[in-house]
Order: C-alpha cells, then structure tokens, then sequence
C-alpha cells in the first residue's frame, strides 16, 4: 500500500511540474507574441546633470546655481534618490555647507562639511517623500547654493532606483 501511495504521489508532483512548466512557456510565448511586461521591473539610473552658467561652476555664500536633470521617461515609483558631488580647485572645506533645493517642494536638502580635510566628493540621499514625488516626472531643476563659503562642482550625477 505505501508504494502503491509513494507511485501516485510522485505521479501527481510530476503531473503538477509538468502543467506549472507549460503553463509558464504559454504565459512567457504570450508576453513575447504582444510585447507586453506585466511585473514591473526596478532599475537604476544615473543621469548626468545640466549645470548652468557652465561646468565647473563656482557656487558662492552669495550665489547659486541651477541645475537640471532629465531621465528622458517618468517612473512609476521611486525607491531611492541620491546626489553625487565631485569638486575641483575650490573644495568643499570643513564648516562650509552645500544646500540644494528641489522646487516647487519647499524642501531641500544638502550636507556640511564635517571632517577636518577638505572634500573632494559627497553623496547624499533624499528621504522626503514630497521631494521623491516631485522627481516622478523624469526630470527635475535644482538650485544649488552655500551657506557659508563656496565651492566649485565639476560634476554633479543623480541615481534613482524606481521602477519605470
């Protein structure tokens, strides 16, 4: 009796593999006939970003700069949202802060310099829903400012994780 029950069970699991895999090709030859994705897929995305006047460009106490981005197609969702910084001549000092805003949010972010050297580079990430929401869109204008010193940016690069 326990054969005869070991036989049938592994009848039913193969018979069961065996409908799961055809059914798996159908869906998979289906998606390939229509050229439709039906699971959402999370990419990461690194754009450089526009600086004006020009890059490098000296950003100053008393000046700022503008900044655009564009990722060319909006995104469903964001997961993640970071800024990559790298400065050249006039380096991030410590004390001095970089502060960068996202309009039309009213919030905005950026970082100070802590350590005792000079920073050649920085990353930050944003948290703010309302600023992850704002970058939807695909793309985005930045106004970078100091408070207090300056700073020269050769390179400014956005990431996003999301899902398109």
């Amino acid at each position: 009796m326990y054969q005869l029950f070991e036989a049938t069970t592994a009848l039913t699991h193969k018979t069961y593999v065996a409908l799961f895999v055809a059914s798996l090709a159908t869906a998979m030859a289906m998606l390939v006939l229509t050229g439709e994705r039906t699971l959402a897929e999370e990419v990461q995305l690194t754009e450089q970003v526009s600086l004006k006047p020009h890059s490098p460009v000296a950003v100053t106490a008393g000046s700022s700069a503008t900044a655009t981005v564009n990722f060319g197609k909006p995104f469903a969702s964001i997961s993640s949202l970071c800024f990559d910084f790298q400065f050249v001549e006039n380096l991030l000092d410590p004390g001095e802060t970089l502060i960068v805003e996202f309009a039309p949010t009213v919030f905005g972010g950026g970082f100070t310099n802590i350590d005792p050297v000079p920073l050649s580079s920085r990353t930050f990430c944003v948290v703010q829903p309302e600023v992850i929401a704002s970058f939807l869109k695909g793309q985005h204008r930045l106004t970078i400012t100091m408070a207090p010193g300056s700073v020269t940016i050769e390179n400014l690069t956005v990431r996003v994780i999301g899902i398109r």
